[in-house]
């Protein structure tokens, strides 16, 4: 057991290490980013960095949960007081960050489409405003 989890922290830290060199390389080359529009260029550009970046953080929350059901397996018969902390914390934790994510790959460029028609600009915006926190 104890080697499953090693094999997972590591795992989980390589996928970090992939975020972290994922996100400063699209900073590095993007720049400030400061308005909602300079956000939106960004965003409707939707090049392989911008689905690599949400696609690596999904892989990583599935890493995080399974070293999680691990630890829980692992952990249970010391602390089984703690345990039930974990049991509650990672689906709620694994749920909010997938969809989190997720939406990111899919609605936004639903969104930055649907921006192209008149009709539906404004809905579109602010709905981009509030995916994109910007």
């Amino acid at each position: 057991m104890s080697k499953l989890a090693a094999v997972l922290c590591l795992v989980c830290l390589m996928l970090t290490v992939l975020c972290l060199g994922l996100l400063i390389t699209d900073m590095a080359t993007t720049g400030r980013l400061e308005t909602f529009e300079q956000v939106l260029t960004h965003a409707a550009r939707l090049h392989g960095l911008f689905y690599a970046t949400y696609l690596n953080v999904a892989l990583l929350t599935v890493a995080a949960i399974a070293l999680f059901a691990v630890l829980y397996a692992w952990l249970k018969p010391t602390a089984p007081g703690w345990i039930v902390i974990g049991l509650v914390f990672t689906p709620i934790y694994g749920v909010l960050n997938l969809v989190a994510y997720l939406s990111q790959v899919t609605l936004v460029p639903a969104l930055v489409t649907l921006r192209l028609d008149p009709q539906y600009t404004a809905a579109a915006d602010m709905l981009l405003r509030l995916t994109l926190r910007a």
